[in-house]
């Protein structure tokens, strides 16, 4: 039988209007959320996190090595940060 490969995405590329900042930078514990979803799905392997509004201000907030993809479509939905990632 033939090992199936898991690779998580984490999709951080939306816009959060009524908070006033990315969600992704959202502080729970001493820890942004991009950061506890990252440290959460490395068990499964090496996330990929998709980025669209804000990822230059999100992507300081990345754990370091982690795969990093910028969806410049991400006006188009989540489907289209998927895709991309």
């Amino acid at each position: 039988m033939k090992k199936e490969k898991i690779v998580p995405i984490i999709l951080a590329a939306g816009r959060a209007e009524r908070l006033g900042f990315p969600q992704a930078l959202g502080e729970f514990g001493g820890r942004t959320a991009i950061e506890i979803a990252v440290d959460t799905c490395a068990r499964l392997g090496r996330p990929i996190v998709v980025l669209g509004d804000a990822a230059e201000r999100v992507r300081r907030a990345v754990p370091r090595g982690t795969r990093v993809v910028v969806n410049r479509r991400w006006r188009s939905g989540q489907l289209s940060s998927l895709l991309a990632g």
